[in-house]
């Protein structure tokens, strides 16, 4: 029991007890659930950064997200704009063979440029979870119209088979990056080649040698115009792929701080624990002997 002449030592042991009690439940706490506190009150100096770090971080996940959509549809229209390229090249093989006389009677292409037109109209038509992607900001409207109409001039390349508008995307790739992305399908590129198909059928049907010539040099427009889409596709693809490259390292900076501030260094935590519980027998030892000292122990 205390003394009048231990009743000091008691004290400050008793509290010394008391909060080596408090570490050692805190400890054991932190071993059995992996974190370093249950709440934010357990880690005030670190709470507020952590705080910041988890709301960055989950931004930048929306952000990665948000740049995968941007990225397939950008790989969509890559993909698109090549096959595109394809037809028209094998228009332009089938056109110059009827204008060197190498490919017989009037309509022996007619019914394949049918095909091409059926194939253009098809790619510019591409979408992806109900997005049409040539259609401009008019996403869900059909770029172009099936069976695709006639032009207004035969020759002359218009937008008559168009129903979208020409405004181009934009997004946020990231706080500071901003991308503008997507080819509207009433492009002159996309103009000239419907415009080369249509001169292609009504010139063979009608074997029309000046119609077939106009859709050749339609043609060769197209041609020159469709890499060019290809490119700009590819420029917003890069900048969109680098912004998503930029928000995944910082996911891997910020889980690393985040785990930091969080998560127990169990190590630490089994010495500390083992530290804290020879201080605590210590003191419990310190406390059994001050009980048994009397006055007679020292006459």
């Amino acid at each position: 029991m205390s003394r009048v002449a231990t009743i000091a030592q008691h004290s400050i042991i008793q509290n010394s007890i008391f909060k080596t009690q408090e570490r050692v439940y805190q400890r054991q706490i932190q071993i059995a659930t992996g974190k370093t506190a249950q709440s934010f009150s357990g880690i005030p100096l670190n709470a507020q950064r952590l705080i910041g770090m988890e709301a960055r971080m989950q931004r930048s996940e929306i952000f990665v997200l948000q740049n995968g959509l941007i990225e397939a549809r950008l790989a969509l229209m890559d993909s698109a704009l090549d096959n595109m390229f394809e037809v028209a090249s094998e228009l332009k093989v089938r056109l110059m063979q009827k204008l060197n006389g190498a490919t017989g009677t009037a309509g022996t292409i007619a019914a394949e440029a049918s095909n091409m037109l059926g194939t253009i109209s098809g790619l510019m038509n591409t979408q992806t979870n109900g997005r049409f992607l040539f259609s401009g900001s008019a996403t869900a409207t059909q770029p172009v119209t099936v069976p695709v109409p006639n032009p207004t001039t035969f020759g002359v390349p218009d937008a008559t088979y168009y129903n979208g508008d020409s405004t181009q995307l934009t997004a946020r790739a990231s706080d500071t990056v901003e991308v503008t992305y997507g080819i509207p399908g009433n492009r002159s590129g996309f103009q000239n080649l419907i415009g080369a198909v249509k001169a292609t059928i009504e010139g063979d049907n009608t074997d029309n040698e000046t119609l077939l010539k106009s859709a050749l040099v339609m043609l060769n427009r197209a041609l020159k115009d469709l890499p060019a889409y290809r490119n700009e596709v590819g420029a917003s693809l890069n900048v969109v792929s680098r912004s998503t490259e930029r928000q995944q390292e910082f996911a891997v900076y910020a889980m690393g701080i985040i785990s930091d501030i969080e998560n127990t260094n169990i190590p630490q935590a089994i010495t500390a624990l083992s530290a804290d519980e020879i201080a605590l027998q210590a003191s419990f030892l310190t406390i059994a002997r001050l009980s048994q000292l009397a006055l007679v122990n020292f006459l």
